[in-house]
């Protein structure tokens, strides 16, 4: 092996050029190591020519280490079997940020200069972002590029995730009184806001089934069965359940697929207006009913200034972050007077209840629909096995994953607990120690119990221009809104309810 020592022209370095005939295409090529050192240079030489020859063999090679990391994260960002397009979306946006500053795939081979790097992160985003956002993704492209013969092992297999310094936050399951109060709320917005159809039976289905949103907004109208909903068997680690539903709430389903005269091909659940459900509009609808029903559970009735305002204007007001109302400003002196009263007095109680609310909602979304159906089930004693089986949760040992046959188990046993627990025919009691309370004779078939409306908190009777409305103007909630006098002698009406 012949070399030559050469000057770069334009950065003056120092390095050792050669030629050699590439194994693959059999031609001569020219090829530099800037090494100044030729010791250096003539090991990079034999490294690289031991590459290629691995290369023809089709033995692992390290051709990966020096492709920029650019170029690398693109590759795997395309031909990764990545579980779903939304992850890859994620990883994407989580790698090109490359808070790490990684220049080459050599780099991932620096465990030492990583973790250093991921602690400077964990001091400003936090340890979290740091292993969700910075160490899970470069772990991932590591076992991936190793899985190719790209990397000759997967560099990162031992780097070990930051130790946690604080207590992982644990989302809270609802409690049924809680998730009631949503679904009255819920029911309010939709008459309050002529929305043809309910936001309640979606809020229903996701408690009542514990799968996963994304695949119940998925399913069609020829997906309901008479005893579940088929929603096939998942996506990458995330597996469906057996999605089973107790009878009267499957008849439920059926009087709402009815009434909107869907096709089988049509979503089974839409939004309040008729859109297809998504993740987004529901968590925006969800947050907005579980506001109006904290605030209706912690209404200071004995403040002098909450019959001066009603519990859907504080909440409108928490929802939207300030106070608005519909209607001509006025310029009669009196009705000046009304309207300032009003908003004093929706400050104030809106001041109270905020941390109320704020701490209800802490950490408990949407998502957390499933965290309570399994609680729920287990604190009503159904077997394990047949939650996870319901969920869609694999076991954790061999004998659960491989010999636990999931067909022989009553997933619907999951389902039916919940909705009894819902429709008040069993009772949670406690709250560290949850009993169940034996159900009543005959409860198999009850319907839903609500409350009557002369027990519920009052939406309070403002009208016309002083009514309080949401000043958000995203298009899911009307501008102006109705009399709620006659919203409310409405509200339940619709024949495919089952109150």
């Amino acid at each position: 092996m012949k070399l030559t020592r050469v000057t770069s022209k334009k950065s003056g370095r120092v390095g050792y050029r050669g030629r050699y005939t590439d194994p693959i295409s059999g031609k001569r090529r020219k090829h530099t190591e800037w090494f100044a050192d030729r010791r250096l240079a003539e090991e990079a030489w034999r490294l690289l020519l031991d590459g290629l020859e691995a290369r023809k063999k089709g033995l692992p090679d390290n051709s990966g280490w020096e492709m920029p990391y650019s170029k690398l994260v693109e590759r795997f960002l395309a031909d990764a079997p990545i579980s779903s397009d939304v992850r890859r979306v994620r990883l994407k946006g989580y790698l090109e940020k490359n808070l790490a500053c990684m220049a080459i795939g050599a780099d991932f081979t620096a465990k030492g200069r990583l973790t250093g790097a991921a602690r400077k992160i964990a001091h400003e985003h936090g340890e979290s972002y740091v292993i969700r956002c910075i160490q899970e993704p470069l772990k991932q492209v590591a076992a991936w590029a190793a899985s190719i013969g790209l990397f000759p092992y997967d560099p990162l297999h031992s780097w070990k995730r930051l130790p946690r310094t604080k207590a992982r936050v644990r989302r809270r399951a609802y409690g049924p009184n809680e998730v009631r109060a949503i679904l009255t709320a819920a029911d309010d917005l939709d008459g309050l806001l002529n929305r043809p159809f309910p936001t309640s039976t979606i809020i229903k289905t996701l408690l009542v089934t514990g799968s996963r949103p994304g695949a119940i907004y998925g399913a069609k109208v020829k997906d309901l069965r008479a005893d579940r909903i088929h929603l096939g068997p998942g996506n990458g680690k995330k597996h469906n359940g057996r999605c089973t539903i107790p009878p009267p709430f499957a008849a439920e389903l059926a009087r709402y697929v009815a009434f909107r005269k869907a096709g089988p091909n049509d979503p089974l659940l839409v939004s309040p207006m008729g859109a297809p459900a998504d993740r987004y509009r529901m968590l925006d609808l969800f947050r907005r009913a579980a506001i109006l029903a904290f605030t209706r559970m912690n209404w200071p009735t004995n403040h002098s200034e909450a019959a001066s305002t009603s519990p859907i204007d504080v909440a409108l007001a928490i929802d939207s972050g300030k106070i608005s109302f519909d209607g001509v400003r006025p310029t009669n002196p009196t009705k000046v007077a009304v309207r300032e009263a009003k908003r004093n007095a929706t400050e104030i109680i809106v001041n109270i209840l905020r941390p109320h609310v704020a701490a209800a909602l802490e950490n408990r979304p949407l998502y957390v629909l499933r965290h309570t159906h399994i609680t729920w089930a287990r604190a009503a004693r159904v077997n394990p096995d047949n939650v996870k089986s319901q969920v869609g949760h694999k076991g954790g040992d061999t004998q659960e994953q491989n010999y636990n046959d999931p067909h022989l188990l009553d997933a619907g046993a999951s389902s039916l607990a919940v909705w009894e627990i819902l429709t008040e025919a069993r009772e949670l009691k406690g709250a560290d120690r949850l009993q169940v309370l034996p159900l009543a004779a005959g409860a198999e078939q009850m319907a839903p119990v609500v409350a009557p409306d002369n027990e519920k908190p009052p939406l309070g009777a403002a009208t016309g221009s002083s009514q309080v409305v949401s000043g958000k103007g995203d298009g899911r909630y009307r501008n102006r809104t109705c009399d709620l006098v006659g919203v409310i002698q409405l509200r339940f009406s619709r024949t495919f309810i089952t109150r």
